[in-house]
């Protein structure tokens, strides 16, 4: 039987290479802006090992059970709805400034974040990746919506 615990880990740590495939396609459709592109998906590999970690360490301590503050469906919608913006890029659907709006409504969801309340035993050691994976989260929101701001204004 599985843990649902690891189970949304896992769920979440393939969101995070989710949305690093959809930054990754962005890069190669949208090339005058691959570079801003690349690097967002190289900090979503990077989300994804933090999140790895965490579950890992979680997975040294016994975890009083609790309610997951989100559900395995929820990230798993998630993640159908991050691919299915991949297959309108790939169809040619997106243009520029949708691909930047659509992303910074991927970024806005912070669900990686949540997971982290569910590791009581291990909180201090975790605290750490927590603060860093919802500042990296907020950078790029913060970033993805300054360029969406200067795309638009520029055209």
């Amino acid at each position: 039987m599985s843990d649902p615990l690891d189970d949304l880990a896992e769920a979440l740590i393939e969101n995070e290479l989710a949305v690093a495939r959809l930054y990754e396609l962005f890069a190669q459709t949208f090339e005058e802006d691959a570079g801003f592109w690349q690097e967002l998906a190289k900090e979503e590999h990077q989300h994804a090992r933090w999140i790895s970690e965490a579950r890992d360490l979680a997975r040294t301590r016994p975890v009083e059970p609790t309610t997951p503050p989100i559900r395995l469906q929820v990230v798993e919608h998630m993640i159908q709805y991050v691919d299915s913006i991949g297959e309108r890029c790939r169809k040619g659907e997106l243009t520029r400034v949708n691909a930047y709006a659509l992303a910074r409504d991927v970024e806005s969801s912070l669900l990686e974040s949540r997971i982290f309340s569910l590791f009581v035993p291990a909180r201090d050691q975790l605290r750490a990746l927590q603060e860093r994976l919802v500042h990296d989260t907020s950078a790029h929101r913060q970033r993805i919506a300054e360029a969406l701001d200067t795309i638009r204004k520029a055209g």
